[in-house]
Order: C-alpha cells, then structure tokens, then sequence
C-alpha cells in the first residue's frame, strides 16, 4: 500500500484523489535528508566530540545512545540505493536494504550491550553493564592481602572489586629477604602474596575490577616497572590509590605520599587507570574521635594540587563515611570544582565509626548514584536509604537510540 506524503490527509470523500509516494521514494527521501545531515555535521560533530572525551558517566552514556543512531543514519544513503530502480524491483530492494540495515544495527547494539570484557583497562561501569550505572551497587571485597582472600574473592559471585594494600616487605613463603611490594596493610611488613603474583592471578581470572592501596612513596615506587610491564594484560578496571594530602582530623601524625611523584608515576604507568587520591584521617574509635569534617581549605588544596599537575585522567575522591556525611555541600562543592577531570565519590568507613546514615544516604543521592562508589561494612550499609537516587545508564541510552533507529526504519516499510 502506498505512502501517504507528510501534510496530506486522507480527506471525507474517498474519490478525492490523494497525492502519495512509493515506499521506495521514501526511504529514498528520508536516506538524502539523513545524508544531508549527516553531511552538513550536525550528528558527526556531535559524535566526534562525545567519542574522544575521557568521561564514563552522563557524557559516556550520550555516547552510547548516539552511536547506534548514527551507525544506521550513515548506513542509510548505503543501503538504500539513491539511483533509480525497475518499479517491480523497488520494493524488493527496499525491503532487503531495509532489512540488512535492521541486522547490522541489532547485531552491534547485542554485541556492546552483552560484551563484558574490555580490551584495555576500562571503566566499571562499561565492565560491568549489570549495574545500568548505579555505582553503589558495585560489592568490594576489602583487604585482599593474602593469598586465600584473594582466591575466597575470586571465586565469589557477588564481588565485583578487590581492595588490597601495597607495602614494601617480605614473602614469608620463601628465604628470599629482598624487600619488594607486598599484599599487606601496615604495620605488617610480611605476606605470602606479592603485587605481581596478585596482578598475574587477576588477570588469569578476569573478571573482577582492582583498587591498589599504596601505603608509601617506596612501595609505589617499586611497583611502577610491575605495572608497567603487566598493563597489556589489564582488561579490567583498576583504581590507584593514594593518600596525598592530610586530612581532618589534625591527621598529621601519618605522612601523606608526595602528590607530584604519585600522580606523575600514575600517569606514566597506567593512564587509562582511576585516580583515587585522598587525604589521610585521624577518625573513629581508634582515636575516640567522633565528630569532624573536611574543611573548605583541605578540598581546596586538593583540587588545587591536582590542576597544578594537570590531571586529566578520571578521579574518584575518597572520604570517609563520617566525615563526608557532615558537610554535604562541601563535597559537593569540590566535585563541581574539578572540572578537569571527570570525578566521582568513593564513600568508605571503619568498624566502629560513627557515621550519621541519614545525612551520608542524603550525600548519596544528591551527588548521584552514578557518581558514588560505597565501600562500608555490612551494617552501615544496610541503614542507607538511596530511594528516589537517580543515574544516566548507558543501557537506558543504549536502547534508547537503538528505537530512535529502528523508528524511522519501521516509517520506511
């Protein structure tokens, strides 16, 4: 049955004639208008900009969207022919045109929606699509130190990331007494897993993202010729951590690592990794320290280090659950002043501390589920109350685009 044109309307009296257009004629227009479009760079600008930029939250999910759409807007002036075809062919070819663009577009939005694995170090939320962006439904396995955690880690279903701590120590497996970096938490200087040996058995396995800890210059250090010389086989996501700045409260009695020296080694080694830098706390019950916060000149100082040397890879700031909870708009506030770089939260805490739940479930939902990492014990984290917290998934954008496509193809037939 032929195509009405756009603005006629079939009128009251059926013998009126109509003025209409073949199926043919109009995927035949509609292919020209998307290829002037496409021409004239109104969706190619767009998409050029989004695909080379190093954000993964709203602007990686615009990314999603647009590119399936603009996979079949290019496509069109391809697959349906513009030349003129024999009137008992037209609709034949379009049909076959028409249906091969429909393969081609499902098979590349199957393929990016149920590929898992990366082929370089990527983000959590491309590496694992389940989450549809909600960060704070990532499960951390925390102090992955020894061999039988991170085999216990591993094999779990429901762990997502491992947390482990590098330090400089020994191997107490073997009569080797050189010091390298080690699996272990201060003050232990004694494990029976290395860095390399924990990198290699997550590579083997592949499916869990990792936060390296490094507790001193020496250690990390030593380890930028290990990662270095394993970053081909990192197909996973991989946080860098660090403490660089000292942070409340009067948390000067631990050193910070120098901040030039981690964020230049980072950044040497494993560009495409997330930067987790922090301040040292003085906090909880080990200090019988209840009540504190981050101050104005401590988020400052932070943001001010990292734009003096030129941070551009991702960062995710680490703050303790207590602290961060009182004082909502001043991390707020420092997440909108990194404009540099693409920044999210990692909310974390101590047994013991005392944390206000309400107000750090508030935090939560303001700064956005898919901008908030939360690694707390069980406890705490069952008093959160993240309801009505919103996140820009990039499946909801990723199916998005794939109706946009297939809405103008079903116009066509």
């Amino acid at each position: 049955m032929p195509l009405r044109a756009p603005g006629f309307r079939r009128s009251a009296d059926r013998s009126a004639p109509v003025e209409t257009v073949s199926r043919f004629e109009a995927a035949e227009l509609t292919g020209r208008l998307v290829e002037s479009w496409w021409r004239a760079g109104l969706f190619r600008a767009v998409y050029l900009s989004l695909s080379h930029t190093h954000t993964h939250t709203h602007t990686h999910s615009l990314s999603v969207f647009l590119k399936p759409s603009l996979l079949f807007f290019h496509a069109c002036p391809v697959f349906l022919p513009l030349s003129a075809a024999p009137s008992r062919f037209r609709r034949r070819r379009t049909m076959a045109s028409t249906t091969i663009a429909t393969i081609v577009l499902l098979a590349v939005i199957q393929a990016a929606m149920c590929n898992k694995n990366c082929s370089r170090v990527c983000y959590p939320s491309e590496f694992f699509p389940e989450l549809k962006g909600n960060l704070t439904k990532i499960v951390w396995a925390h102090a992955v130190n020894s061999m039988a955690e991170l085999e216990k880690a591993l094999s779990s279903g429901d762990v997502m990331m491992l947390e482990a701590d590098v330090v400089m120590g020994k191997l107490n497996n073997t009569t080797n007494s050189t010091e390298i970096p080690i699996m272990a938490h201060p003050p232990a200087t004694e494990s029976d897993l290395s860095l390399e040996e924990f990198l290699n058995i997550s590579n083997k396995n592949g499916s869990k993202g990792i936060k390296l800890d490094f507790k001193s210059n020496e250690a990390f250090e030593s380890s930028k010729s290990i990662l270095t010389k394993l970053r081909p086989a990192l197909k996973y996501p991989v946080f860098l951590n660090a403490d660089i700045l000292s942070g409340p409260v009067n948390a000067n009695t631990t050193a910070p690592l120098n901040a030039k020296d981690f964020l230049k080694g980072a950044n040497d080694t494993i560009p495409e990794a997330v930067l987790s830098v922090g301040w040292t706390t003085r906090y909880g019950k080990e200090f019988n320290i209840t009540e504190g916060r981050y101050t104005t000149e401590q988020l400052k100082k932070m943001v001010d280090t990292l734009k003096e040397n030129r941070v551009t890879q991702p960062v995710t700031y680490p703050v303790r659950a207590g602290l961060a909870a009182n004082d909502i708009d001043g991390i707020n506030a420092l997440l909108k002043n990194t404009t540099f770089a693409n920044a999210t939260l990692t909310i974390w805490s101590s047994e013991g501390d005392s944390v206000d739940a309400a107000q750090l479930s508030k935090l939560i939902r303001e700064v956005g589920v898919d901008k908030v990492y939360v690694d707390v014990p069980k406890d705490l984290r069952s008093k959160l109350n993240l309801s009505g917290a919103s996140a820009m998934t990039s499946a909801v954008m990723m199916n998005l685009g794939a109706s946009l496509a297939l809405l103008v193809l079903s116009r066509m037939l």
